[in-house]
């Protein structure tokens, strides 16, 4: 009786709901750069290696750069006088990543890899593009106009008017105050920083490529500074470039612990 009572109690229970045990951060910051943690403090001073959590709002002013990085090293960034935040930062139980992010003013740029088949969404105005596999593309976004510029493969954009289709090297304007109705551009136009975006992306490729670890949180970063290697006994650990043959890191520095990478050097 107990039993059945029990078991009818466990069915009644509503699915569990999927987790928010993510692991992005705020990989790059220059300038001017605020968060809102969605806390009740409102924005501060937001810092490198910050992280991001469902709910985050982040904002740049007028000499304010970011860029944040998600697991699989997959990359967006702002320039001046943006705001975004991220709306929805989940986990299913079967591990697949989604992401939605809100544009709601400044200009972004979007490099996702689609290694895992995670899904990104990133929504400005009345639109949305919804990927699940590798794309590169910028959008920028004021109160009278929005636009999109395709990088690389092509995009489908959902709005008011249906999907719209953006190939590679094509823009894409939205009269926002005329229910975003959209003008295909004669002329792919680039934008000043196409170069800080294209140079960005080069230094992930780059270094990520140094990193022996299965993961992909922070590659770039300790590609860059050091390199990995198994000692006998603790198993593999990272090690900065340039150390001496007399560097003792338990006496010039710090071991910390990361999930996923084990014991990490930090100097004092």
């Amino acid at each position: 009786m107990v039993w059945t009572a029990l078991a009818g109690a466990l069915f009644a229970l509503p699915a569990a709901a999927d987790s928010q045990a993510r692991i992005v951060r705020l990989s790059d910051v220059q300038g001017t750069v605020q968060i809102n943690k969605n806390s009740g403090l409102g924005f501060e001073n937001a810092f490198v290696n910050l992280p991001i959590t469902q709910g985050t709002q982040l904002r740049t002013r007028e000499n304010g750069r970011a860029e944040i990085e998600f697991e699989d090293g997959s990359t967006l960034r702002i320039t001046p006088n943006t705001t975004v935040e991220f709306s929805t930062l989940g986990l299913s139980d079967a591990g697949k990543r989604f992401s939605a992010v809100d544009l709601a003013e400044g200009r972004a740029y979007v490099n996702w890899l689609g290694k895992s088949g995670d899904e990104f969404t990133l929504s400005f105005s009345r639109e949305k593009v919804v990927l699940t596999q590798a794309a590169h593309f910028r959008v920028a976004m004021s109160s009278s106009i929005a636009e999109i510029a395709n990088f690389k493969s092509d995009l489908e954009v959902a709005g008011p008017s249906g999907a719209l289709k953006v190939d590679k090297k094509k823009m894409v304007t939205f009269e926002v105050n005329d229910n975003d109705q959209s003008t295909v551009a004669k002329n792919f136009e680039e934008d000043p920083y196409d170069q800080w975006d294209k140079q960005s992306v080069e230094y992930h490729d780059q270094y990520s490529k140094n990193n022996s670890t299965p993961y992909g949180y922070g590659d770039s970063d300790l590609g860059y500074y050091g390199g990995f290697s198994n000692l006998p006994g603790y198993g593999t650990l990272w090690q900065p470039y340039f150390a001496g043959v007399g560097w003792d890191p338990f006496m010039d520095g710090a071991w910390s612990w990361y999930p996923g990478f084990g014991f990490l050097w930090a100097s004092a």
